[in-house]
């Protein structure tokens, strides 16, 4: 692998994370206000439309997390293949 190529992939991998974790604070803001306007938002965290919520609010940080790790291995990759 070049090192264009690396890097190349790094920029993308780390496009990619700002992407999603774009979503995932849309996402939190979008529950946050739909917790507003339950009548007793305390016990709306416990329902189980609102666990369903939450998972599906904090997927895109699990994407982030994932791509700032490729994105951090990258290069020290295309270092070790350029030289062998």
């Amino acid at each position: 692998m070049s090192l264009l190529a690396a890097s190349t992939l790094q920029v993308l991998a780390f496009v990619l994370a700002l992407l999603a974790a774009g979503i995932a604070g849309m996402r939190g803001v979008r529950l946050a206000r739909q917790s507003a306007m339950q009548l007793d938002s305390a016990a709306w965290w416990q329902s189980e439309p609102a666990r369903k919520a939450i998972s599906h609010a904090v997927r895109p940080l699990w994407w982030t997390i994932a791509a700032l790790l490729v994105g951090a291995v990258l290069p020290k990759l295309a270092l070790l293949m350029a030289d062998t």
